[in-house]
């Protein structure tokens, strides 16, 4: 697989304590690119609809778009591992996918700060950007971006290991 090494690629550490693997910025940001436009199309999308169906957001229709996003965090955790030259792999996943909801987070208060809605940002009844749901979406995407990276390292291992062996 190009990009996935098995030689140790590392920083220099202090004296008496291991090396830290180092993390290809370019792979995360490849990976953070993929799940942001994800979410950015999704968020139009939402917004789209919700203003043509007035009952949209009590409708089934938002799971299904949630689970959009988190397949695209799952893809830009694979994105972000076939891009690596890290040999940390599981870890640029998560870092793609966070850093994906991190650069959403100021495109949402701009969003709210253009719509002058009569709402507050971070609390009160019903905010712009509730900190529980922002919170859970930061595990989520770890999480879905870490499954991306461990299925492109398997899928890596397999098409390897295809590759050395005369029967398959």
């Amino acid at each position: 697989m190009r990009g996935v090494t098995t030689e140790p690629t590392s920083t220099v550490a202090p004296p008496g304590l291991p090396a830290r693997p180092r993390i290809s910025p370019g792979a995360a940001a490849s990976g953070a690119i993929v799940a942001f436009v994800a979410v950015v199309l999704v968020a139009t999308a939402r917004s789209v609809l919700a203003h043509a169906f007035p009952t949209f957001d009590d409708s089934a229709w938002l799971a299904v778009l949630y689970l959009v996003v988190v397949g695209a965090y799952v893809a830009a955790g694979w994105v972000a591992v076939r891009r690596s030259p890290a040999v940390a792999p599981v870890v640029v996943g998560p870092v793609a996918t966070v850093a994906a909801v991190v650069a959403w987070i100021p495109v949402r208060v701009l969003i709210w700060v253009a719509r002058d809605e009569h709402r507050s940002l971070l609390g009160g009844h019903d905010p712009a950007l509730p900190i529980g749901p922002v919170v859970v979406n930061l595990i989520v995407a770890a999480a879905a971006g870490a499954l991306g990276a461990w299925w492109a390292v398997q899928a890596a291992s397999r098409a390897g290991a295809a590759a050395h062996d005369p029967v398959a």
